[in-house]
């Protein structure tokens, strides 16, 4: 993409400069066929499809192995995204928030030995049971209170005992940024299971009062008292993007019922616009610990001391993390017994470029004093920082701005403090992101960690799921990456430049990228989730069908 009414052309076209011809042309397919002519003169247009090649390309003398991952038939699931613009709301956005799901979660909820999995709705669309009857076989079961509460959108579910009966309940987080901050759509919900698959939603369960756009929920006892508790993250405040939500700690009373308890947590108090958290034990003192990650936010690790949280991500090597940090998976990459973390980030392939030196930058304030908060995204070219957003859009947001920029050439190559006055930057939020890779944070023990930006080939889009798992059966632990984003402005152009990537573990914590033949995936549109279960990877997509592989057999 280049921009407004302006792309690439989809030709690819090779200069010969003083060449009249070319000995071949080879073109390899996904599937493996190839095409190849002989003797080609310049100055022409070849047309070449799959139907026009021939045997499957070979490598090294033998036939090419068999792919990783297969299609297969999984559960007959589609996503259908509502209509809503960001844009509309907050002219200054480069992309939208209200597109982050479906969540999918699974477990045994009708304890018959098959894995469960709910996938959560779009605004309007309620959210899907599916029971696992075995040989790769699923059952749509109808729930009411999930058609009840459908007017929500759902980007976070976690499958976990509430009530202490010993079967898995089910707590699902409304977010998305199309709604008004107190909104009842953007209330989370709890469901309890009756041991048998059958939910029933419990009614006053978790007293948030004003909800805020749930990004995440993850199930730990954190105060050792024998019951789960909640860590619920919050990404942001809907219409009100920079401003930072309150994220929850919920403790349970042991049947099911949540009190909120932050005060508790002084080091939780300001945590940002969280995207993603996991309670995971990285000390091994069998209690859990808290990661997050968040949107200009810093990778943040609180230790479990006695019930209390600890933040040590400075001592961690944590400082200056920050990122537009989009997910977070736990998993003993290097097998030394410690759990280890990927992080998925936005990437490296758009025009959004940060540094330690020259950080992204996001400022908020209400600039024109109308009551509401404006966002404006700067990025540095050369020595300066200047305002992403055009001109258009600026004087839209910001009408008393227009005499000062009458024409475009007015406004180009103003910074932000040639916008705004002294006083309007001296009372703006500022917020900066420093990297935008993703990566692996490696557990060293004793407390540090190690931040290891992951090949190219993870960087060519925004990194929304993670799947780890020693996916080709060689003792490694491999990643799968998945994520894309389409709901950005055209000046900043879509971020589709991912179709599923495999990273297979080396020696020494180094990863190899496959190529789409090797891995046998084609993960076109906006993944939001995967869920990895025995010889069956799933995946989720916005506005899309959930599309199900096949691997280890």
């Amino acid at each position: 993409m280049r921009g407004f009414e302006s792309c690439v052309d989809p030709r690819l076209h090779f200069g010969l400069g003083k060449n009249t011809k070319i000995d071949s042309l080879r073109v390899e397919f996904q599937s493996g066929k190839f095409y190849l002519s002989k003797i080609l003169s310049c100055n022409k247009i070849l047309i070449v499809a799959e139907s026009d090649a021939g045997a499957v390309a070979e490598k090294s003398g033998k036939q090419q192995e068999k792919p990783i991952f297969q299609s297969v038939i999984g559960p007959e699931y589609q996503h259908g995204e509502s209509a809503f613009s960001d844009f509309d709301r907050e002219a200054l956005l480069f992309r939208m928030f209200s597109a982050e799901g479906p969540c999918m979660v699974t477990a045994d909820v009708n304890s018959d030995g098959e894995p469960d999995v709910y996938i959560g709705g779009a605004a309007g669309q309620a959210g899907q049971l599916f029971l696992g009857e075995g040989n790769q076989q699923w059952r749509a079961v109808s729930v009411p209170a999930f058609e009840t509460d459908k007017s929500g959108e759902d980007v976070t579910a976690c499958f976990f005992d509430a009530d202490g009966d010993g079967d898995s309940d089910l707590y699902v987080g409304s977010g998305s940024n199309e709604f008004n901050p107190g909104e009842a759509a953007l209330q989370d919900r709890l469901y309890l299971n009756d041991g048998r698959g059958h939910f029933s939603k419990k009614q006053d369960a978790i007293p948030l009062g004003k909800p805020f756009a749930t990004s995440c929920v993850s199930a730990a006892d954190i105060d050792g008292d024998g019951d789960l508790d909640l860590f619920a993250g919050m990404r942001l405040i809907p219409g009100h993007y920079g401003q930072a939500p309150v994220s929850f700690i919920l403790l349970n009373d042991g049947k099911g019922l949540f009190q909120p308890a932050m005060s508790q947590y002084p080091a939780l108090q300001n945590l940002g616009m969280v995207t993603d958290a996991l309670w995971v034990d990285i000390d091994g003192d069998k209690d859990p610990d808290l990661i997050t990650v968040g949107d200009w936010e810093p990778v943040r690790i609180f230790r479990n001391d006695k019930g209390q949280l600890v933040d040590i991500s400075a001592n961690a090597g944590l400082s200056g993390s920050n990122g537009w940090w989009l997910c977070i998976q736990s998993a003993d990459l290097d097998a030394d017994g410690d759990p280890d973390f990927i992080l998925g980030n936005y990437g490296q392939n758009s025009r959004f470029k940060a540094s330690k030196k020259q950080p992204l930058q996001l400022y908020v304030n209400d600039f024109d004093g109308n009551g509401k908060d404006e966002t404006v995204l700067c990025q540095y070219y050369g020595e300066k920082s200047y305002p992403l957003p055009l001109r258009n859009d600026m004087v839209k947001q910001m009408p008393v701005l227009k005499k000062k920029y009458l024409k475009f050439e007015d406004y180009a190559g103003q910074t932000i403090q040639d916008v705004f006055s002294a006083d309007q930057m001296a009372a703006a939020l500022e917020k900066q992101a420093f990297s935008l890779e993703t990566m692996v944070l490696w557990n060293e023990g004793n407390g540090k960690f190690r931040l290891q930006t992951l090949p190219p080939a993870a960087q060519m889009a925004p990194v929304y799921a993670v799947a780890a798992h020693d996916f080709n059966g060689d003792g490694r632990i491999d990643l799968l990456l998945a994520g894309n984003e389409s709901r950005c402005k055209p000046e900043c152009g879509i971020q589709l430049g991912s179709y599923g990537v495999v990273l297979l573990g080396q020696a020494d914590h180094g990863y190899k990228a496959l190529s789409a033949t090797e891995q046998g995936l084609w993960l076109k549109g906006e993944v939001r989730s995967l869920v990895n279960l025995p010889n069956v990877l799933l995946v989720g997509k916005n506005n899309g069908k959930l599309e199900a592989y096949q691997y280890g057999k």
